[in-house]
């Protein structure tokens, strides 16, 4: 009877351990989910690896547009609204060259090795894949494997590969000319080739796909409604967190995903977290330089300061969050202040880019303080010495910015040795807020474009007398708003580790060229938010209740099985 009471206990045991890690795994998954920009259209499949067969038997015999995005990139938030308007409509017109055609999403931010393998150097990005049994009228890629996992282990007579052609369709957010590519491609392909029931097959997959991801969508429906519901105000406090995100969010991301192949990377990668360091310690800059000197390559030459070996994905994303970078929310969903927008599709990590910039721009190297401290006092405009980071963040840009279409006008820029660093960033980030004024596809409807900084905010960093002028900049007095910046991006490493996290630096004005602000905050590293940390904790505690519960009844089975026999009495 004992043995079948503890037998009776290791089952509850057992199942009480699987709800464990189920919690846990979910906990996992939590982790690595990202946000879709595509997630309310059915008729856009979200993917998360080049797997296409896990999706549909038939996703090697049929004909695929991929669009490699990533969620914090400005203008694949606003390609993706065309993106999703092209994929209704070539579903609707049966007569259209690619009513067949799948059109499938990948987001970088989250399946970054899968953009890296597919060759994805900057978003959004569009592939066309067809099955290789069709002839090939335009250049192609390295066409993708479906099987390759299945002929890597297979240890007797490899399979035969099943493969998709692979076809560059375009990049940016023009995406007209890329599906009109696609159309041109795919018609010269299958025009006398391609059968009716090959077409139905593909339709086939495209339907279920569809109806798939419909039933999804009705599922979440409410806690979507519920989340996008909540009332929006906007922070325009200037809140320091969010250059660590912004640091974190370009390392982590946009690095791993373009890849440390080629020395002009490398040296560009090296110098941006050498001015980091030097202009902003406390970010964990030092860490990565002193990993990154650790691992060059030993080829008997003198030593290179930026002669380092490359990292696959994985070990430079392990290196950038060992580094202590203090970054508030999880690596895959930061938690933005200054830079939140009224929906998790707006702002973010473009705002805080330009605020790494701007702080990048406004600080001295390290041991020149004195020198930030007194331009900021006495509006000192000329500041030659100091203009040579313009060219550090322009080479950063230029190699790791994942945006092609931001990466591409930010190549324009000049950076001049005569005029102040902080003067001609702050030209720049305004004539951008210029062009975007009038934007309306992915920008956020609450938080609109406006030249920075207001007349509200400063005051004196406008002249008196309005002149008409086509020039926007002539309305301004160079050396107030020098100071003003300066002042509102002063560099203060004391304050990421202070008790409350948080600590005011005088005037202030919001990163991204809107509204002013009062105390800079800066939250502590969370790399788990609380929700999944309260999860695991209580993980932990049913799994130590449930192994002291069945110890317990453990212990007293035992002794009641060691119970004297007391002497059978005999009827009398």
């Amino acid at each position: 009877m004992a043995k079948h009471r503890l037998v009776s206990l290791l089952v509850r045991f057992s199942a009480v351990a699987a709800v464990a890690a189920l919690l846990l795994s979910s906990v996992r998954a939590a982790l690595k989910v990202g946000h879709s920009l595509f997630h309310s259209s059915s008729e856009v499949v979200d993917i998360t690896d080049l797997n296409l067969r896990s999706l549909h038997p038939s996703a090697g015999l049929c004909p695929w547009i991929l669009v490699a995005y990533s969620d914090g990139c400005g203008h694949c938030r606003s390609a993706a609204p065309l993106i999703i308007r092209h994929a209704q409509k070539t579903f609707q017109a049966s007569e259209d060259a690619i009513h067949e055609v799948t059109v499938a999403a990948l987001n970088c931010q989250v399946n970054t090795q899968a953009c890296h393998d597919l060759g994805v150097l900057g978003v959004p990005s569009f592939f066309l894949f067809t099955p290789d049994s069709l002839e090939a009228k335009a250049p192609t890629l390295t066409p993708l494997t479906l099987n390759s996992s299945a002929i890597a282990a297979s240890t007797a007579e490899k399979p035969a590969p099943q493969r998709l052609l692979r076809f560059d369709i375009g990049h940016g957010s023009g995406v007209d000319p890329h599906f009109d590519f696609a159309r041109s491609t795919w018609g010269s392909m299958t025009t006398g080739t391609w059968s009716a029931n090959n077409r139905e097959r593909c339709l086939d997959m495209r339907s279920f796909l569809r109806h798939s991801k419909q039933n999804d969508l009705h599922n979440t429906a409410p806690d979507e409604a519920k989340h996008d519901g909540a009332v929006f105000t906007e922070d325009t406090e200037f809140h320091i967190v969010d250059v660590a995100n912004a640091l974190f969010y370009t390392l982590y991301h946009e690095v791993a995903l373009v890849g440390l192949d080629s020395a002009e990377r490398r040296y560009a990668l090296y110098r941006f977290l050498g001015a980091v360091q030097r202009r902003l310690p406390g970010l964990g800059a030092d860490t990565l330089l002193y990993e990154m000197a650790n691992h060059r390559n030993s080829n008997g030459k003198p030593a290179d300061p930026a002669d380092f070996a490359s990292f696959t994905v994985a070990d430079w994303q392990k290196l950038v969050l060992s580094a202590g970078i203090p970054f508030q929310g999880t690596p895959r969903d930061l938690a933005w202040k200054t830079c939140k927008g009224s929906s998790w599709r707006y702002r973010g990590f473009p705002c805080g880019l330009w605020l790494l910039y701007h702080t990048l721009s406004a600080n001295a190297e390290d041991g020149h303080t004195a020198v930030a401290a007194t331009a900021a006092a006495d509006g000192t405009v000329s500041n030659k010495d100091n203009t040579e980071v313009l060219f550090i963040i322009k080479g950063y840009v230029r190699n790791f910015f994942s945006c092609e279409v931001c990466r591409r006008n930010f190549m324009r820029f000049e950076p001049n040795r005569e005029e102040d660093p902080v003067w001609q960033m702050w030209k720049v980030h305004n004539v951008v807020n210029y062009h975007l004024a009038n934007v309306t596809e992915g920008v956020d409807p609450l938080v609109p474009k406006r030249q920075f900084p207001t007349k509200e905010m400063c005051p004196l960093c406008y002249r008196y007398v309005d002149v008409p002028t086509t020039n926007p900049e002539s309305k301004y007095v160079a050396t107030e708003v020098v100071k003003f910046l300066r002042r509102r991006y002063r560099w203060i490493p004391s304050s990421l580790h202070t008790p409350t996290g948080t600590t005011s630096i005088g005037p202030h004005a919001a990163a991204d060229g809107r509204a002013d602000g009062g105390a800079a905050d800066l939250a502590p590293k969370m790399p788990l938010s609380v929700n999944i940390f309260l999860s695991m904790a209580v993980v932990v505690v049913v799994v130590v209740l449930a192994m002291r519960h069945v110890l317990r009844r453990a212990k007293a089975a035992r002794v009641k099985g060691r119970r004297a026999i007391l002497p059978l009495r005999m009827p009398l």
